[in-house]
């Protein structure tokens, strides 16, 4: 039979969670991933962050005016929050601002690098 998290080890992963990726949470609690993603999630603390929604919402393509036939150079990606779902986010969003519309319109497998996943 499952037992249940506690109310005080869910209370100790939400307040982690405002500091720490979800794997880093994982780690110190001793939870699984899947748990603390879940007690994240049912608990409502992160469903409306304005300020996330706005750093992970992607910037309209603007046309470049530039003429140079020169292959644009991707910005280096980086780990920002340390949950790579986010942090690829952010480096396309990164990417897309650039203006360059080369880049939004690669492939998904030619844009991504192997090594930052």
């Amino acid at each position: 039979m499952k037992q249940g998290v506690s109310i005080e080890a869910k209370a100790k992963v939400l307040d982690l969670r405002r500091r720490y990726s979800i794997r880093e949470v994982a780690d110190q609690t001793g939870l699984p991933v899947g748990t603390v993603k879940t007690i994240c999630s049912r608990s409502g603390a992160f469903r409306d962050n304005e300020r996330l929604r706005a750093m992970c919402s992607l910037p309209p393509i603007r046309v470049s005016a530039e003429t140079l036939p020169a292959a644009p150079t991707l910005p280096q990606q980086q780990k920002v929050t340390g949950d790579g779902e986010i942090d690829a986010v952010l480096w396309l969003r990164e990417c897309i601002s650039t203006g360059q519309a080369v880049m939004s319109n690669r492939p998904a497998t030619t844009v991504f690098s192997p090594k930052f996943q």
